[in-house]
């Protein structure tokens, strides 16, 4: 080697730096090529903080003859955002060329499978079958990416084994046998049903249990997995890796097959907290007990003397309330309690047993929540025992009879004439029961059910044993209820379903305090604490969960910002969501037009929805969306804000295009983009549908119209005229 080589090597790193300065096309060609490999250089910085402009750079230095480092580099872009079909393409391109190691392979499997594209997924893995592996490294990462290959490759995986082998006898194959045993069981789960025979072979092999396990957690079918989960003793179970039992808890868990969760905890005692397998034992329970023996409320008491009532007065039961609680439940709870009071009922609320304790109270919080809360002149009671803070719900029956205990109490106290609740189930269950032994009228408010949350979250959630529950114990109670009020016309119509009488069922949509939420000069201290000074604002303000659609609407401003940058988006609220919107916002690199505010006091909504422009409720096209409406749009709409919404059929009830608000293709961040440009421009068109919006929500949805349908449905019960007071 030439004394010059290491100098030249050494002066070369130290140049590169600055390198992708120097002009693309000038120069002598090793100027050139020290240019682009500056350049590439330079792009390779940017994949982790800004991808999207990294793979642009690196893109524009790919030719037919780039050498594997740039290949590999713009695959790495690629999967930084997110096209993994591009990722996937430059992979094979590597390995179709010569220039592909068992990490390529591996990286164009990983690719496939974030793609979703079989097809791409199966190209990898003939690739990997058609190499011997040269050493352990390579063979785990070959083992890695057949990880999920088809049953009907189970003869190449055969053949291939004996070539690595007879290559490499000093390689040890248990993976390799681990995977065949995968795919006899996977090729065995070809049937409608495993062979109790097949199962009974498979379990005898080395690895066999695990690979059972992995089959038919890796296929979804996890009925019959928990039927073998059954059979399994502790010596069997053993053989199975914790780390899958792990992955068997967390999904089942997320399905609804709370069973088969509890089954799993049970198997991995050293990985899950006692707590959590106690809890998830009683869940289980509980779940199998009430679908073996539906629960039933009690039989109704014979109606008190009307001299022992008050006809005015109505006991509310609830989720949760205000103070403790500002969100949607607790606003519309309080909108509703507050317009009956001013039509003359006489309104107390009662939180469900436990509440705050149950959800809502740290743990490390020593205060004792006041035993009745007086927001406007409506009481808000709870429902807790001296010294409780916890409140288990499983078995339910027992927590719903405790509950239904404290309601009656209540209702008994205040010579109340009627029992009011509002979902969930075990509201209503506790609502219903108090009721009946006081021989009241009970009406059951529905303003969402869990299971449709759950299956906008996890779609294969509707196939499960909690599903199942949900739906019983919800219909129970709407069955059994004397009326039923329901938040939209499409949940009135779920509940047909699930066996209401159309008859009992009053659509009782969401309203707005329409003189607190009234149009008010911006906030112009606050805006200048946020940095939406001079900007057009465009505003987010509710919870951060995932059918919220916030990440169409990321999409939507990365397009915008392309064409300009005269607006600002504040988004407003917490939730389950938020980390992974922080991080699309990072990977859309989208920091400097998106500001997060939090979580902020529900006093202070009105002053940050001053700064507001137009307002985006962008739901995504689920089942839960359809049915549900939130309560937000109508605090925007009275304060005269634009409102841009998802033609979700729910927020299509709220909507009218073009006259109080905007609507756009639900799901299409394109077209979402588009209603935004328009109204970023058109600041009259702005101020036309923001003063509709205003007109129409005080003519229609201000709670002290709304709650005149409440007043109906009490009256026709309590066989009151319109005229009594």
């Amino acid at each position: 080697m030439s004394p010059k080589a290491p100098l030249q090597r050494r002066i070369r790193a130290r140049l590169l730096p600055f390198a992708g300065y120097l002009p693309a096309e000038r120069g002598p060609a090793g100027v050139q090529r020290l240019a682009q490999k500056g350049r590439v250089a330079t792009a390779n910085r940017l994949i982790r903080k800004n991808p999207s402009v990294a793979l642009a750079r690196l893109e524009a230095e790919l030719t037919d003859d780039s050498p594997p480092s740039t290949v590999r580099s713009t695959a790495s872009a690629a999967w930084a955002t997110d096209d993994f079909v591009k990722a996937a393409g430059l992979y094979e391109r590597l390995v179709t060329s010569g220039d592909g190691t068992a990490m390529d392979i591996l990286r164009w499997a990983r690719a496939g499978r974030k793609a979703e594209s079989p097809q791409i997924l199966a190209r990898a893995q003939d690739a990997a079958l058609s190499r011997v592996p040269a050493d352990a490294s390579e063979l785990t990462k070959a083992v890695k990416t057949l990880k999920d290959a088809p049953a009907d490759e189970l003869g190449r995986v055969h053949d291939w084994r004996e070539r690595i082998a007879a290559a490499h006898p000093e390689l040890d194959l248990i993976d390799v046998d681990r995977l065949i045993t995968d795919l006899q069981v996977h090729e065995a789960l070809s049937d409608d049903h495993l062979d109790p025979a097949v199962v009974t072979d498979v379990l005898a092999r080395d690895g066999g249990a695990a690979a059972l396990v992995r089959s038919l957690l890796r296929s979804r079918r996890l009925d019959e997995l928990e039927e073998q989960l059954g059979a399994f003793d502790a010596s069997i179970a053993a053989r199975v890796p914790d780390t899958l039992w792990q992955r068997v808890l967390k999904l089942a868990m997320s399905l609804g097959w709370t069973s088969l969760a509890a089954r799993a905890a049970e198997f991995a005692p050293d990985q899950v907290e006692g707590d959590l397998r106690r809890r998830l034992a009683a869940d289980a329970a509980d779940e199998q007990a009430i679908l073996a023996d539906p629960w039933q409320p009690p039989a109704a008491a014979p109606a008190p003397a009307s001299s022992e009532l008050d006809p005015r007065s109505v006991v509310s039961v609830l989720g949760q309330s205000l103070p403790i609680r500002s969100g949607g439940y607790a606003t519309r709870s309080h909108g509703i309690l507050t317009g009956l009071a001013v039509q003359g009922w006489d309104m107390a609320a009662v939180t469900r047993l436990g509440f705050p304790f149950d959800l809502w109270w740290s743990a490390d919080d020593e205060r004792t929540p006041a035993p009745v809360d007086v927001v406007d002149g409506i009481p808000y009671h709870r429902l807790l025992e001296d010294g409780v803070r916890e409140y288990p719900r499983a078995p339910l029956p027992p927590y719903v009879e405790r509950g239904a205990a404290g309601i009656a109490e209540l209702a008994r106290d205040r010579r109340a004439s009627l029992v009011h609740a509002s979902s969930l189930y075990d509201v209503g269950m506790a609502g219903l029961s108090a009721a009946r032994q006081l021989g009241l009228p009970f009406v059951y408010e529905m303003r969402g059910l869990k299971q449709l949350l759950e299956d906008a979250r996890q779609p294969l959630f509707s196939a499960s044993p909690r599903r199942d529950y949900l739906d019983l114990l919800e219909g129970t109670v709407a069955r059994e209820a004397d009326a039923v009020l329901v938040i939209t016309e499409a949940l009135g119509r779920e509940m047909v379903r699930l066996g209401v009488d159309p008859e009992r069922i009053t659509v009782v949509p969401n309203g707005v305090d329409a003189s607190r939420f009234t149009p008010r000069e911006r906030d112009e201290e606050l805006a200048q604490r946020l940095g939406v000074a001079g900007k057009t604002v465009i505003g987010y303000i509710g919870g951060l969960v995932h059918y919220e659609g916030l990440d169409l609407l990321f999409q939507a401003v990365a397009q915008l910002r392309e064409q300009r940058s005269d607006f600002h988006v504040l988004v407003v609220g917490d939730g389950a969501h938020q980390k992974a919107l922080h991080k699309i916002v990072m990977k859309l690199d989208l920091g400097d037009v998106i500001t997060f505010t939090g979580r902020i006091p529900h006093e202070d909504v009105e002053d940050y929805l001053s700064l507001v422009d137009i307002t985006p409720f962008p739901r995504k096209p689920l089942k839960v969306c359809e049915m549900i409406s939130p309560i937000k749009p109508f605090e925007s709409m009275a304060m005269r804000k634009t409102v841009v919404a998802s033609d979700v059929a729910a927020l299509a009830e709220i909507v009218q295009d073009g006259v109080t608000g905007r609507l756009f293709a639900k799901g299409d961040a394109t077209d979402l983009a588009r209603v935004l440009d328009e109204l970023l421009d058109d600041t009259e068109q702005r101020a036309r549908l923001g003063e509709a919006a205003r007109t129409w929500v005080v003519e229609e949805r201000d709670w002290h119209k709304i709650t005149s349908r409440v007043d109906g449905v009490y009256r026709g019960l309590l066989g009151q005229s319109s005229t009594e007071a």
